[in-house]
């Protein structure tokens, strides 16, 4: 894939040296010189000096052999214009970083249907996080020192289930998505969110809690006092 970046932002850094990782060509387009002199020498990929709202600037990264044209730059109005020029320009897809939420009405009227919220998406990962460890871990017994111990799968959580390397004395009993459970089977493919719930013993709850990146019993205790 080919992609095409409006302002050299930290944003824009970070997601231009994972694309390039991934064997994607990069295009960064920036008006300050100083700024693209630094960042040649670390990242392997095109420059263009000059404004990205400014159509005969865009013209010269070619929008006919562009897959995607980020507009990343800090500055919400500068991102709102340079969008409108790559649309009209027929780019393939624009994505356009917005931080005001004022803006979103203006561009839901200019037509701009790929908008997002850098702060406010990783501000609602954060909190689901937060949120999903609350209601996910809950510590049942049964008899001896058996337990049912369920864990949240996130982002990095293996998604193969025997991948998980579980344990010894810790069996899997089911799997929830959504509104829906059913029991696993050994070929069975986890999705970011499941609630997977696992019958285990006393003595591999701190491991357990380890590996899932959970609070640790003590420290539950101490959150509920």
């Amino acid at each position: 894939m080919r992609a095409v970046f409006i302002g050299a932002s930290t944003l824009t850094v970070t997601t231009a040296r994972l694309a390039i990782e991934k064997g994607h060509e990069v295009v960064i387009v920036e008006v300050n010189q100083e700024r693209i002199d630094e960042l040649s020498e670390e990242l392997d990929c095109g420059f263009i000096h000059g404004d990205g709202s400014f159509p005969s600037i865009l013209e010269e990264v070619s929008p006919e052999n562009t897959d995607f044209l980020f507009c990343l730059t800090d500055n919400d109005q500068d991102n709102i214009i340079a969008s409108l020029v790559g649309q009209e320009m027929e780019f393939d897809r624009v994505i356009t970083r917005i931080e005001n939420c004022d803006f979103d009405k203006i561009c839901k009227q200019l037509k701009l249907e790929e908008v997002f919220h850098p702060d406010q998406q990783v501000a609602h990962s954060l909190v689901d996080i937060i949120e999903g460890n609350k209601r996910a871990r809950k510590l049942t017994e049964l008899q001896g020192d058996l337990l049912f111990f369920k864990f949240q799968v996130m982002e990095d959580t293996p998604k193969n289930v025997k991948g998980l390397d579980l344990p010894e004395d810790t069996r899997m009993v089911c799997i929830s998505r959504g509104k829906d459970a059913y029991l696993p089977t050994e070929q069975e493919t986890l999705q970011e969110g499941d609630i997977v719930t696992l019958i285990t013993r006393d003595q591999q709850i701190d491991t357990l809690s380890s590996k899932f990146k959970l609070p640790h019993p003590s420290e539950s205790k101490k959150e509920g006092e």
